[in-house]
Protein backbone atom coordinates (compact mmCIF):
# COMPACT_ATOMS: atom_id res chain seq x y z
CA UNK A 1 0.00 0.00 0.00
CA UNK A 2 2.67 2.36 0.79
CA UNK A 3 4.47 1.75 -2.30
CA UNK A 4 1.30 2.38 -4.10
CA UNK A 5 0.84 5.81 -2.73
CA UNK A 6 4.29 6.81 -3.37
CA UNK A 7 5.70 6.31 -0.28
CA UNK A 8 8.59 4.22 -1.24
CA UNK A 9 10.89 4.61 2.08
CA UNK A 10 8.37 3.82 3.97
CA UNK A 11 7.38 0.31 2.22
CA UNK A 12 11.18 -0.70 1.70
CA UNK A 13 10.77 -0.62 5.69
CA UNK A 14 7.79 -2.87 5.69
CA UNK A 15 9.36 -5.13 3.01
CA UNK A 16 12.27 -6.07 5.07
CA UNK A 17 10.46 -6.68 8.20
CA UNK A 18 8.48 -9.29 5.41
CA UNK A 19 11.65 -10.76 4.05
CA UNK A 20 12.72 -11.48 7.84
CA UNK A 21 9.54 -13.30 7.78
CA UNK A 22 10.00 -14.88 4.25
CA UNK A 23 13.40 -15.13 3.14
CA UNK A 24 13.13 -17.46 0.37
CA UNK A 25 10.05 -15.21 -1.00
CA UNK A 26 10.58 -14.60 -4.43
CA UNK A 27 7.79 -11.99 -4.57
CA UNK A 28 9.17 -10.25 -1.65
CA UNK A 29 12.67 -9.77 -3.63
CA UNK A 30 10.75 -8.30 -6.56
CA UNK A 31 8.90 -6.01 -4.44
CA UNK A 32 11.71 -4.55 -2.93
CA UNK A 33 13.45 -4.39 -6.03
CA UNK A 34 10.55 -2.39 -7.18
CA UNK A 35 10.42 -0.11 -4.82
CA UNK A 36 13.80 0.88 -4.62
CA UNK A 37 14.20 0.98 -8.35
CA UNK A 38 11.46 3.85 -8.10
CA UNK A 39 13.73 5.28 -4.93
CA UNK A 40 16.17 5.89 -7.56
CA UNK A 41 18.28 3.06 -6.03
CA UNK A 42 19.00 0.69 -9.34
CA UNK A 43 21.85 -1.21 -7.90
CA UNK A 44 20.33 -2.67 -4.91
CA UNK A 45 17.07 -2.67 -6.86
CA UNK A 46 18.93 -5.13 -9.40
CA UNK A 47 20.46 -7.34 -6.70
CA UNK A 48 16.78 -7.73 -5.45
CA UNK A 49 15.80 -9.21 -8.83
CA UNK A 50 18.81 -11.32 -9.04
CA UNK A 51 18.03 -12.31 -5.70
CA UNK A 52 14.06 -13.25 -6.82
CA UNK A 53 15.59 -15.19 -10.00
CA UNK A 54 18.15 -17.45 -8.29
CA UNK A 55 15.00 -18.25 -6.14
CA UNK A 56 12.80 -18.46 -9.26
CA UNK A 57 14.63 -19.30 -12.22
CA UNK A 58 11.38 -18.96 -14.41
CA UNK A 59 10.07 -16.10 -12.57
CA UNK A 60 8.83 -13.92 -15.55
CA UNK A 61 8.14 -10.97 -13.18
CA UNK A 62 11.04 -10.79 -11.65
CA UNK A 63 13.41 -10.97 -15.34
CA UNK A 64 10.94 -8.98 -16.91
CA UNK A 65 11.67 -6.75 -14.18
CA UNK A 66 15.47 -7.00 -14.03
CA UNK A 67 15.15 -6.49 -18.12
CA UNK A 68 13.24 -3.09 -17.59
CA UNK A 69 15.85 -2.21 -15.31
CA UNK A 70 18.68 -2.53 -18.02
CA UNK A 71 16.27 -1.19 -20.47
CA UNK A 72 15.84 1.98 -18.88
CA UNK A 73 19.25 2.17 -18.10
CA UNK A 74 20.64 1.03 -21.85
CA UNK A 75 21.89 -2.11 -20.38
CA UNK A 76 20.07 -4.13 -22.05
CA UNK A 77 22.74 -5.26 -24.23
CA UNK A 78 25.04 -6.51 -21.35
CA UNK A 79 22.78 -9.26 -20.37
CA UNK A 80 20.95 -12.42 -21.64
CA UNK A 81 17.39 -11.11 -20.42
CA UNK A 82 16.25 -9.80 -23.77
CA UNK A 83 16.93 -13.39 -25.43
CA UNK A 84 14.94 -14.96 -22.39
CA UNK A 85 12.32 -12.10 -22.83
CA UNK A 86 11.49 -13.24 -26.48
CA UNK A 87 11.34 -16.92 -25.56
CA UNK A 88 8.85 -15.81 -22.31
CA UNK A 89 6.66 -13.31 -24.53
CA UNK A 90 6.84 -16.51 -27.39
CA UNK A 91 5.31 -19.04 -24.78
CA UNK A 92 2.63 -16.66 -23.67
CA UNK A 93 1.32 -15.93 -27.03
CA UNK A 94 1.49 -19.50 -28.00
CA UNK A 95 -0.60 -20.57 -24.80
CA UNK A 96 -3.23 -17.43 -25.70
CA UNK A 97 -3.71 -18.90 -28.79
CA UNK A 98 -4.30 -22.23 -26.80
CA UNK A 99 -7.25 -20.52 -25.30
CA UNK A 100 -10.91 -20.99 -26.08
CA UNK A 101 -12.67 -17.43 -25.74
CA UNK A 102 -16.34 -19.18 -26.53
Amino acid sequence: LYYLNGQTEQAIVVMNKVLELKPKDADTFITLGLCNEEAGDDNTAQQYFNQAISLDKNNFIARLSLADLYYHNNRLSEKKEASFMDASIGGIQKRLGEISFN
